[in-house]
């Protein structure tokens, strides 16, 4: 399970720095296929194919990095609420001693 974040704020700010990471050495690998393509190095396919790659490994970080974030959000949102049992934990039950005999109430009339 991921270690939660101090606040939201800083959970927020670690998902953006994280894809932004993620962006630059996506558009880096795509700046250099490009490259190679105007170099007549590689043609349209294996550019067509490089980008699909890029993209589709990128699309998958996007969606991972907020997954992430949620379970990370969550997991702040309980320790800030302090999370606690649903039940609590069942008590043992005392029951009377045997030897006891419950004593009997008189009725009373009127106002007493």
């Amino acid at each position: 399970m991921p270690e939660p974040t101090k606040s939201l704020l800083d959970e927020g700010t670690r998902v953006l720095r994280e894809l932004a990471v993620q962006q630059g050495r996506a558009y880096r690998n795509y700046g250099e296929a490009l490259q190679r393509f105007g170099e007549d190095r590689i043609g349209w396919a294996e550019l067509f194919k490089t980008s699909g790659d890029i993209y589709s490994k990128e699309a998958v970080q996007v969606v991972w990095s907020l997954v992430r974030a949620n379970a990370n959000a969550y997991a702040w949102m309980f320790s800030v609420a302090g999370a606690k049992p649903v039940r609590p934990a069942a008590e043992p039950v005392q029951e009377p001693a045997h030897e006891e005999a419950p004593t009997p109430r008189r009725a009373q009339r009127g106002r007493g």
